[in-house]
């Protein structure tokens, strides 16, 4: 909103949906599911609608299918789409995935990290774990859009 450049790729990972199947009056005691909602966008109030609705009419179609085989239920659902990816800050830094993984150590580093990297696409996850020993960072310069003055985001644009 700012005119700050941005990133964002035409493919983005999917968002993904919460929800749990059991028999009636057992809550809480069965596998937590994930379905994934491919093409699922949180740029505004109607693409996230949209994404809500796909993921729901996916759970949907799998309770019926479980009710006439397993007599089950849903007795859990998520209230909306996780989304994963949107717009991203073109930074003063960019962090690519070699750095990440690679440990890199920024100048500027302000936090550690510890999660791998996990790419959620159509026919699955596809983790790459860190190594031991591996401890990426985050640049403060990361968090300051390229070109800009007196402004660091503080969490993901949508």
């Amino acid at each position: 909103m700012l005119g700050f450049p941005s990133l964002r790729k035409e493919e983005r990972q999917p968002g993904s949906y919460l929800f749990m199947l059991g028999k009636e009056h057992q809550p809480g005691r069965n596998q937590v599911h994930r379905l994934y909602v491919h093409g699922a966008d949180s740029t505004n109030s109607r693409t996230a609608t949209e994404a809500n609705l796909t993921g729901r009419k996916s759970i949907l179609a799998r309770v019926r299918k479980k009710r006439k085989k397993q007599k089950k239920r849903r007795t859990h659902l998520q209230p909306e789409t996780g989304f994963r990816e949107s717009y991203r800050i073109e930074g003063e830094t960019l962090i690519t995935v070699n750095d990440y993984t690679a440990g890199r150590m920024f100048v500027d580093a302000i936090s550690n990290a510890f999660y791998p990297v996990d790419l959620h696409t159509k026919t699955g996850v596809r983790p790459k774990p860190l190594k031991p020993g591996k401890v990426p960072t985050i640049p403060l310069s990361a968090l300051m859009p390229k070109d800009s003055r007196n402004i660091i985001i503080a969490r993901p644009m949508r």
